[in-house]
């Protein structure tokens, strides 16, 4: 019986080295760029578009951490790739997002910057923006919905740009 769970172990181990051999290490810090600070909801709203960044590189077949740091300057921007050092990342996602008071809605995401940063070089690669208006059905979305998407989507362009610059780093 002990040889079972030691064999049932074994096997569940190299399963998971297996699956992780190819998977990059990814920091994400969501960050606010500018928008109504004073609005209670707006924590909230970052921390949406965190899990969606997060839930679609970990979907990816990827290793992800978040950062907290607050404010998008650029010492933020230094204690971020530190971090992510620490923690063991490849790679830091940095998204700065904006946000708009829209009446009747509350703050609302009206763009999001993703910037992925070599952890090891600190070279930094912009990707492409996340303008939510180029969304569909993003006036009908709750702002929190809104926000999951948009990290969906600024992962997405991340991860695109690491694709594209794999090799050159």
């Amino acid at each position: 019986m002990y040889r079972e769970r030691r064999s049932l172990l074994l096997s569940a181990l190299l399963l998971f080295a297996v699956s992780s051999a190819g998977a990059e290490t990814f920091a994400v810090s969501v960050r606010l760029e500018t928008g109504p600070e004073d609005e209670p909801q707006l924590s909230l709203l970052l921390a949406s578009i965190e899990e969606g960044a997060m839930e679609a590189m970990f979907a990816a077949g990827h290793i992800v951490f978040d950062i907290d740091v607050d404010g998008a300057s650029e010492s933020t921007r230094f204690r971020a790739i530190d971090l992510a050092r620490a923690g063991g990342a490849s790679f830091l996602v940095l998204i700065d997002a904006t946000f708009e008071l829209v009446p009747g809605r509350g703050p609302v995401p009206s763009l999001a910057t993703v910037t992925v940063v070599d952890v090891d070089s600190e070279q930094e690669r912009p990707a492409d923006p996340v303008d939510p208006r180029t969304l569909a059905g993003a006036e009908e979305m709750l702002p929190a919905e809104l926000s999951l998407e948009i990290g969906l989507r600024a992962a997405e362009h991340a991860l695109s740009e690491i694709g594209e610059v794999e090799g050159v780093w």
